[in-house]
């Protein structure tokens, strides 16, 4: 019965594990070990119970296949016999287990793509396993020199697959195999046979035809079809296609002596194929017309590649890769992240792209591993196979996706201490430091090669060091950075005064200044150097380490986090209803854990970031510390508009801000964050206290007290959607190893039970790098804000037909760097950007902001390649209305409100500004008591308009100029201020 079915199933494709052991390695005629495995099982266990692991020299315990083959992972349990009298014969009762073979390859192959590029038969591991088994049992496979007796075997097995009965005929396996088996790779012939013998049914065997996963397996394990010499006709047919020289029709009348012949074949389907693909693109065509082209179309792909042609695989691969990623991208982009089922479909389809064999283009490979790095770094998907979010991130980023470059950058685990990356500017400058400190050093880590001296990355300054390059006409930066703040005062007014005596107009404007203090107390005293030297452009820069740790959180890793995933369409609708219902709108509470001067900042800006269209939220600032109550009445004292009941302004709703007494190190602090959970579910945690560790220790606590309220309470959407908990923490190295901080007895990873998902926020690299120190990404946005709301458009920048700046240009940037308070409110618009695109919804309650988001995330806000996305993303919502853009603009104004509010200014009403205009004030508003009129509603600013029209005779357009703003978004986030470059000047013909 066994010799009967054997002789049968060796009629079909023949290489068998049978046909293997007793051609090859039972031939007397061939070189053997010394110890031969006389017996089918013993030939077998060693084969798969002992396969090597490549690159290792000694055999590996466990088999590649163990788990595929047999039902039981018990290696010693006694069906495994029967699998392997089962997989010597190959019968067709374990058909399926041949398929878990196959399908544990493609599965490898998915691994393997996360570490390195695409491999194929001479790369396979699993191949170079056989290979070396084959090398030890048959040392002449081995030799690279030509063995008769092998060489004939090999032929003789393969000349007896029977090439007209069986749908393998189409693999074209002889073809394949004659190039290895005349430069005598015998070995690599044997091991690739040893996958076919394991994977039978997937090579022609048993009546269903191959599966799409059949010829996936086949592009791996199979070397390609030999390239031959092409037949005239298809030479003819070639040239017919590229010179589109007729019809379909006439094409295929070309080629029907290639057709025929199986050599050629896959080729001229391919060309029929490609021929249909182009025609079909023709938009003149009837619906019908395109329904057959394309029916054409699959036909003639699946026949080139039955016929083994790569390039009708790799076509049609991109053709399904294209259509799994518009389904993937609609869920990613969706409102709705909260339908676990959809994201798993989503996943899935992404995992199908990187599965293609050969791989498709790496564009849709780079997004399909991104959208898995989201979703996997939010846990709310697990790789089956068990990668995690670095894996994807780190094939993404190796792909070329742009959005992954900066996210790899910032969050790549690969060493213990953080890795510098130096700035790439091909001219070359010189920076001067007066003080050598870790600030000076994390900064000359990140200097360009090109602005290398001879005495390093950084010069010490004084007057006569500088002096000698004040006649080079190059780049210079001055870091005025002493711990001592006065000291760098004295320092940027002697160089002041030295440009003043010294230096021309024409060559400061490639000067950059950045002085180290304390912004309140600097910005008027920098203000009058400037206006000393009103015909230059300096570009000079104040650096309080309080304010930009504050602005680095609250930009960086935006205070709306907890409420995106809200529906504000149904929201609305709710609030509109509020008084029938008595429905209370949801609480935002951003809980301040310190009484810092960080913490202030953190306080005062938060202040004007907080807020939302309509008024949908109410915004809450809590703070928590030993002193709280006290440290909440100095805020008010600085600032007296943020006082409740100070301010009411209609229409314009202020956060409420309330100081609690606590002791970090009591019983009270689990007490009142329980409290505040209970107020609202939504929250986010700041910790700013003097020490970088005590803040690390607070913001664990934190962590833990937050989920032994969601466990007890049962809160299980608050566990995969945590609160956000950030901390203070100067120090780069405790701030890197903290964005991986492991649980113990967990493995690192991204879900609510294996990592503490903290947010260290402040880093000097972050604030000090090259290219971080001017105000990094938001700098640039707030220089394309000025120019924007200076009238001066992306085509102002540059003269006609030259690579002159035009006049207007250069008003505007000199007034964006002659005063502080223009730097200041421009840099503030580009700081709530994100606050601002998060209003952008459709009608659908889709928004531009990222769905899959985690808020540890530096990036999504804050990147060049980043802002180009929402730009893009924006540019698509096509239904945003004229009433939608006319509520941003409001939203916009009472966001400028608070932030006059933050910084000390008070309202005006119309009567004083009239008293003040008469007394010879010359401005609606007045700088010297920090009173401005436009400190109101929306509304009532027309009312101000039109009294300073007929009271002062002053005409003001307070609405025209923040309208354009709004609707220029797109083209701020995409920088078009920025990235324009002049115009090529056309030639004389």
């Amino acid at each position: 019965m066994a010799k009967d079915y054997f002789s049968k199933r060796d009629k079909s494709l023949g290489i068998t594990w049978a046909k293997l052991h007793q051609y090859i390695f039972l031939n007397s005629n061939l070189h053997l070990s010394c110890v031969p495995l006389k017996t089918r099982k013993a030939f077998i266990e060693k084969m798969y119970m002992r396969l090597p692991n490549p690159e290792s020299t000694s055999p590996q315990k466990g088999s590649l296949y163990i788990s595929a083959l047999t039902p039981s992972k018990n290696l010693e349990s006694s069906s495994l016999n029967k699998y392997i009298k089962y997989i010597y014969e190959a019968q067709d009762s374990i058909q399926s287990r041949f398929e878990n073979v196959r399908d544990l390859l493609i599965g490898k192959y998915r691994k393997n793509r996360l570490e390195t590029e695409n491999w194929n038969y001479k790369t396979h591991p699993d191949i170079l396993a056989f290979k070396a088994i084959w090398e030890e049992l048959v040392p002449v496979s081995a030799l690279e020199e030509y063995n008769e007796d092998l060489e004939g075997v090999l032929t003789d097995i393969l000349n007896e697959i029977p090439l007209d009965n069986i749908p393998a005929k189409n693999l074209q396996i002889n073809d394949r195999f004659s190039t290895l088996i005349s430069n005598h790779e015998y070995s690599l012939v044997l091991a690739i046979f040893s996958i076919i013998a394991s994977t039978l049914f997937c090579f022609g065997c048993g009546n269903e035809p191959l599966s799409e996963a059949d010829y996936k397996l086949h592009t791996l394990v199979l070397p390609p079809v030999p390239e031959r010499e092409e037949s005239s006709e298809l030479k003819k047919a070639r040239k017919f296609v590229q010179n589109k020289a007729g019809t379909l029709d006439e094409l295929y009348q070309e080629l029907t002596i290639p057709l025929n012949n199986k050599s050629e074949a896959g080729d001229a389907y391919y060309l029929l194929a490609k021929y249909t693909f182009e025609i079909n693109k023709d938009e003149s065509l009837t619906d019908k017309e395109h329904q057959l082209l394309t029916q054409k179309l699959d036909k003639y792909l699946s026949n080139s590649i039955k016929n083994g042609n790569r390039h009708a695989i790799r076509l049609k691969n991109e053709k399904n890769a294209a259509n799994l990623l518009i389904q993937a991208r609609a869920i990613f982009n969706g409102a709705n992240q909260s339908n676990y089922r959809s994201i798993q479909d989503c996943c899935k389809y992404c995992l199908q792209i990187l599965d293609f064999s050969p791989s498709v283009n790496a564009k849709f490979c780079g997004e399909a591993s991104y959208i898995l790095y989201k979703y996997i770094k939010l846990g709310l998907y697990i790789s089956p196979t068990g990668e995690t979010s670095q894996d994807y991130l780190n094939l993404s980023h190796r792909l070329g996706y742009p959005l992954a470059k900066d996210e790899w950058t910032a969050c790549n685990i690969f060493s213990i201490e953080p890795q510098f990356e130096r700035a790439h500017i091909n001219k070359a400058g010189v920076c001067f430091a007066n003080a050598k400190n870790m600030i000076s050093e994390t900064f000359a880590r990140t200097v360009p090669d090109s602005w290398r001296t001879e005495n390093g990355f950084i010069s010490e300054y004084s007057i006569a060091s500088v002096t000698k390059q004040l006649y080079e006409n190059g780049r210079l930066r001055f870091l005025f950075i002493d711990d001592n703040y006065r000291k760098n005062l004295q320092d940027f007014f002697s160089l002041m005064q030295l440009l003043k005596e010294e230096a021309s107009p024409e060559t400061v404007e490639n000067y950059e200044i950045f002085l180290r203090h304390d912004y309140e107390k600097a910005k008027s005293l920098v203000d009058t150097a400037l206006k000393h030297l009103s015909d230059y452009q300096i570009a000079v820069y104040i650096l309080d380490d309080n304010k930009q740790a504050a602005q680095q959180l609250l930009s960086y890793h935006p205070l709306f986090y907890p409420v995106k995933s809200i529906n504000f369409n149904a929201l609305s609708e709710q609030v509109k209803q509020a008084d029938k219902s008595g429905f209370k709108r949801p609480i935002l509470n951003f809980i301040i854990l310190g009484s810092t001067h960080v913490a202030e900042w953190l306080v005062r800006e938060a202040f004007w970031m907080m807020g939302f269209k309509d008024n949908l939220i109410e915004n809450r600032i809590t703070i928590l510390a030993d002193n709280g109550k006290i440290f909440e009445s100095n805020i008010k004292s600085k600032c007296p508009g943020m006082a409740n009941g100070n301010l009411e302004i209609k229409n314009i709703d202020f956060p409420s801000i309330k100081g609690i007494n606590v002791d970090y190190h009591s019983p009270a602090l689990y007490q009142e964050l329980n409290t505040l959970l209970n107020l609202t579910q939504y929250n986010y945690f700041a910790i700013a206290t003097e020490s970088d560790e005590e803040n690390l220790s607070l913001a664990i606590k934190v962590r833990e007290l937050l989920i032994r309220n969601f466990i007890s309470n049962k809160k299980s959407q608050d566990l995969i959607f945590s609160p956000p908990v950030a901390f203070l923490c100067r120090n780069d190295n405790l701030s890197w190893i903290s964005k991986e901080l492991i649980v113990e007895e967990e493995e690192e990873g991204d879900r609510w039970f294996n990592t503490w998902n903290l947010i260290p926020f402040g880093e000097i690299s972050n604030r000090y790098s090259f290219n971080n120190i001017t105000g990094g990404t938001f700098e640039k946005l707030a220089r394309c804000i000025h120019y924007q709301y200076n009238g001066v458009s992306p085509e102002e920048i540059y003269a006609p037909d030259s690579n002159e700046h035009t006049e207007k240009w250069k008003k505007a940037t000199q007034d964006y760097y002659l005063r502080q308070y223009n730097q200041d409110s421009s840099y503030s618009s580009a700081l709530s950007m994100p606050y601002r695109i998060f209003q952008f919804q459709d009608q659908q309650g889709n928004q531009i902001i990222p769905s899959a988001w985690n808020i540890r995330e530096t990036t999504v806000f804050s990147s060049v390649n980043h802002l180009m996305e929402l730009s893009k993303r924006l540019w698509h919502f096509k239904s945003i209305t004229v009433n939608q853009e006319l509520a941003i603009a409001e939203w916009e104004h009472a966001r400028w409100v608070k932030w006059m509010v933050s910084r000390g200014w008070m309202p005006a009403n119309i009567d004083e500004v009239v008293f003040a205009i008469e007394q010879g004030n010359p401005r609606q508003q007045l700088f010297v008591a920090k009173l401005h009129p436009c400190i109101c509603s929306y509304n009532d600013l027309k009312i101000l308009q039109n009294a300073l029209l007929t009271r002062c005779n002053m005409k003001k357009d307070f609405f025209t100029y923040d309208l354009l703003n709004i609707r220029d978004t797109q083209k701020l986030l995409a920088l078009e201020w920025i990235h324009t470059t002049p115009k090529e000047p056309e030639k004389d013909l």
